[in-house]
């Protein structure tokens, strides 16, 4: 198989610094790949649909890059693999791979891109609009999808919270957000339906819509997994102390404070007559008023180590 890395050296393990160069030097050298660099947002997306003369695509990243590079490239032909480099890397931990440390041990990609070891894996399409007259956008995501609580801690993290990232471990400035917007989110009214069910009326705090175990480097949804032909939907109106309480209950991986009602479910629908913020796999997008879900059945094919995966018999190996 031919691959293209395609690598985000703005990546919370990178930094975009020297490290993000020495990466690409030793994917080039060490492992034969040509690199291209995704120097903006949206770019990776852009690579990737530019990449049909390669069998794969190895997303350098994290669970944002990796689906810019679900969202461009061929998945009826081409195969993902992973090297988390990423802030939370929800979607390799689900999957089981290593996550980043000091040094990146290259040894697990090289085994990825040369085995036959495939892990058919679900995929959400997200279609929004901002108002009735608009026309959809449509998305795909790996992972986790939100409005609300969720979407707002990102929203967190990424803005005010962001300078302290400087001088805070990687990741920290996402338990801060949590901690911070649990005190200040505010119910708001929705309408809200799963599958054939008519919309009705809700108040909520969060609407998670999701496919896997980890939101972030969270294990948030120990249940959750990413080939069970079903989506995972948390709508929660929490107080500030429950949203607290939960937080606390998966940093220590008891789950003993639900905050949400937690349903399966392979379409959702959701309208509201003010602005949310959706947040897709941590890119967020602004003032949209209706959101449908699709759950999309082991849409993508990745590439993973041989032995890799959440259970030996999720893994499909090739022949």
């Amino acid at each position: 198989m031919r691959w293209l890395a395609i690598l985000n050296p703005a990546s919370g393990a990178l930094g975009g610094g020297r490290r993000a160069e020495t990466l690409a030097t030793r994917l080039t050298q060490d492992l034969g790949l040509r690199v291209a660099v995704s120097a903006a947002p949206g770019q990776a997306e852009a690579l990737a649909s530019e990449a049909a003369e390669y069998d794969g695509l190895l997303a350098v990243g994290g669970d944002g890059t990796a689906a810019e590079v679900v969202n461009g490239m061929d998945r009826e032909r081409q195969t993902l693999a992973l090297l988390p480099t990423g802030t939370g890397n929800g979607l390799a931990r689900d999957l089981g791979l290593r996550q980043p440390g000091r040094t990146l041990d290259l040894a697990a990609v090289r085994a990825a891109l040369q085995g036959a070891n495939f892990r058919p894996v679900d995929l959400i399409q997200v279609r929004f609009r901002r108002w009735s007259e608009e026309p959809w956008t449509t998305r795909l995501a790996l992972g986790t999808t939100a409005v609300g609580y969720a979407a707002e801690v990102v929203a967190l993290a990424r803005g005010p919270l962001a300078p302290l990232s400087r001088r805070l471990p990687p990741g920290f400035c996402y338990p801060v957000g949590a901690t911070l917007q649990a005190l200040r989110q505010r119910p708001f009214d929705l309408r809200f339906a799963l599958d054939d069910q008519p919309l009705t009326a809700r108040r909520a705090t969060n609407l998670m819509v999701h496919n896997s175990a980890h939101a972030g480097n969270f294990r948030a949804f120990p249940d959750a997994r990413l080939d069970d032909g079903l989506l995972d939907v948390l709508l929660a109106d929490a107080s500030p102390l429950a949203q607290l309480r939960h937080n606390l209950a998966v940093l220590r991986q008891t789950y003993g404070f639900a905050t949400a009602e937690s349903r399966p479910a392979r379409r959702v629908a959701l309208q509201s007559d003010r602005p949310l913020r959706l947040m897709l796999d941590g890119e967020l997008v602004d003032g949209i008023s209706e959101v449908r879900w699709a759950l999309l059945p082991k849409a993508l094919r990745v590439a993973l180590p041989p032995g890799t995966g959440d259970d030996a018999g999720s893994a499909a190996t090739a022949t």
